[in-house]
């Protein structure tokens, strides 16, 4: 597996190198303090795994997980703990809190190695799943309940739906319909 290391602390970045060091199979390609760098980097080389931290200048790690098209497999590598669930919300490989335990950091590299085995990438699979619905079992529209209104929409103007934490929001080829809260389901 290739791997980059993202983090504005040099420190932290020597403490994962030396970990890498130790393990077989994974090739360190690049070290980035800057954020900014690391995109170019996934734009330009095949990477399989980012280990990644999360509070830096000039661009969150979450922020660049967001910004990225196609995203290799990530582990966060932070100090603050609450952001766990918006980094599994993302498909986070695994997430790590500093200062990283061996152990900890081995279970970690165990984790995306399998899934590199399986085949498996969390963007491919986030970004081209679909729900392959036969047209004939569709009914012709729905009502949905947004802003305190019943809404009806033809099923076969909706184009896809996007998940927004505990929003569902609806495009249809009239634009954006409706923003419906799961409990509404």
């Amino acid at each position: 597996m290739r791997c980059i290391l993202v983090d504005d602390e040099p420190l932290a970045l020597d403490v994962l190198s030396s970990y890498l060091e130790k393990v077989e199979g994974v090739q360190l390609v690049a070290r980035c303090t800057n954020p900014l760098e690391a995109i170019r980097i996934l734009s330009e080389e095949a990477i399989d795994l980012v280990f990644l931290d999360i509070e830096m200048p000039n661009l969150s790690g979450i922020d660049l997980v967001k910004s990225l098209d196609r995203l290799p497999q990530f582990i966060f590598t932070t100090a603050y703990p609450q952001y766990a669930l918006e980094g599994f919300d993302l498909n986070a490989t695994d997430y790590l809190v500093k200062p990283v335990p061996f152990p900890r950091f081995l279970k970690a590299i165990a984790r995306a190695k399998e899934k590199h085995e399986a085949g498996q990438k969390p963007t491919e699979i986030k970004a081209n799943a679909t729900l392959a619905v036969p047209q004939e079992s569709l009914p012709d529209f729905i009502f949905v309940k947004s802003e305190y209104e019943n809404i009806k929409i033809n099923t076969a103007d909706i184009k896809y739906l996007q998940g927004l934490k505990d929003y569902i929001k609806i495009y249809t080829n009239q634009g954006d319909k409706a923003i419906l809260t799961l409990s509404s389901f």
